[in-house]
């Protein structure tokens, strides 16, 4: 079966990236699908970024796939990286950072040529690329790494935080939240000077995917199924009407519209997650499980 790992939102356009190499997009908002990139992208897809007129494709052994014209030519840019297994990707001030099985790479000149950022110190696996309010965060192996000078210095704290498997990162002002494996999430209220288990209403073995902030709700998607808290994750509360699927891999907001991936497939709500509403026509696997919006905001 084809498993479909990621998509990026660019207003009513949706790119799908498969375990298989094969690229789609939707230009009504997921409602039908078409592959872009035949034979091109030779394997995994894990990740995908968009800026202006330019396509990222993270894959799993190849490395970096690049359109510089939406999508209808492609060139494999990898000078400077010294692992072709990329996990994550984003775009910062006209920089790619892109996340490794051993370290953080980034690019400034748009993909053309790579090097390590050795500032940050590690060589452990990178998950997840969070770009929010100027801070550029890390989800590792080690835990979470930020940075406020575009990458030039990097600032660890982990006092807490007892499963350092984080899977999704989201902040709203001085809250920051962990998402993590088998270890539900965790709260910072001090930048992420220390951390407290935030579990009532999840369970303390469920695995959180992805996370996003919405006003002062935070909603979370799991693979116990979706949830939210209007109280800064001290209760939880499941919403999962409609879905199929308990795993929900992933989760994005655009435009008042919730789209969220599950192995069951692509589902959308627009009454912020109290009904859901398959949509996965011209998908040839059902299985979601990583999403992207195209804004200051990656997730």
């Amino acid at each position: 079966d084809l498993a479909i790992k990621t998509l990026a939102v660019d207003g009513n356009c949706i790119y799908a990236g498969s375990s298989n190499g094969k690229l789609y997009l939707s230009n009504n908002y997921g409602e039908n699908w078409t592959e872009i990139a035949v034979g091109i992208i030779p394997n995994e897809i894990n990740s995908i970024a968009l800026f202006d007129n330019y396509i990222f494709v993270a894959t799993t052994s190849k490395g970096v796939f690049i359109s510089s014209d939406k999508g209808v030519n492609w060139t494999n840019s990898n000078q400077g990286l010294t692992d072709l297994f990329i996990e994550s990707i984003a775009i910062y001030k006209q920089k790619i950072f892109a996340g490794t099985q051993s370290g953080l790479f980034v690019s400034d000149n748009y993909g053309n040529s790579w090097e390590k950022v050795e500032s940050l110190n590690i060589n452990n696996y990178i998950y997840n690329i969070s770009i929010i309010d100027g801070t550029i965060i890390i989800a590792a192996t080690g835990g979470c790494f930020a940075s406020t000078d575009d990458g030039a210095t990097w600032h660890q704290n982990n006092a807490g935080l007892s499963n350092y498997n984080v899977n999704s990162i989201a902040i709203r002002g001085n809250n920051i939240f962990t998402g993590n494996y088998m270890g539900g999430t965790f709260l910072s209220t001090d930048y992420g000077e220390s951390w407290a288990n935030k579990i009532f209403g999840l369970g303390k073995n469920f695995s959180v995917y992805s996370m996003i902030f919405r006003d002062t709700i935070i909603y979370a998607a799991s693979n116990g199924g979706f949830y939210f808290s209007t109280s800064n994750g001290y209760y939880w509360e499941r919403r999962s009407s409609g879905l199929e699927s308990t795993t929900c891999k992933s989760f994005i907001i655009n435009n008042d519209i919730f789209y969220l991936g599950t192995y069951d497939g692509f589902y959308y709500s627009t009454n912020f997650g109290e009904i859901w509403n398959e949509s996965s026509s011209g998908l040839t696997n059902d299985s979601v499980i990583a999403l992207y919006k195209d804004d200051n905001y990656i997730f």
